[in-house]
């Protein structure tokens, strides 16, 4: 079964509030949100490079949704790492 489909609308900004530990290892590179459209998969994202990022404290990732975007299909975190690790990430919420 797949997840609900979010209704975002054309030219929202969808904000990501993320929290990394302090323990999290030096590893995670990257962080980036993002919304993906129907039909055409389009994908919509920010980057935060993991030298930005803020360790212990909440901050916030903003993605703007296109102007002409088509209905929303999925809205997400991706992490990169520069290798192998196990730490815990938290998203509290998401909303626009």
């Amino acid at each position: 079964m797949a997840p609900p489909t979010p209704a975002i609308p054309p030219g929202a900004i969808v904000t990501f509030h993320v929290r990394v530990p302090a323990t999290a290892t030096a590893m995670l590179t990257s962080i980036q949100a993002y919304v993906m459209e129907t039909g055409t998969y389009r994908f919509t994202g920010t980057l935060v490079a993991g030298a930005d990022l803020a360790r212990n404290a909440w901050f916030k990732i903003d993605v703007t949704v296109p102007n002409d975007a088509a209905s929303i299909l999925r809205a997400g975190v991706q992490f990169e790492s520069s290798g192998t690790w196990s730490d815990t990430v938290y998203l509290d919420a998401f909303d626009w």
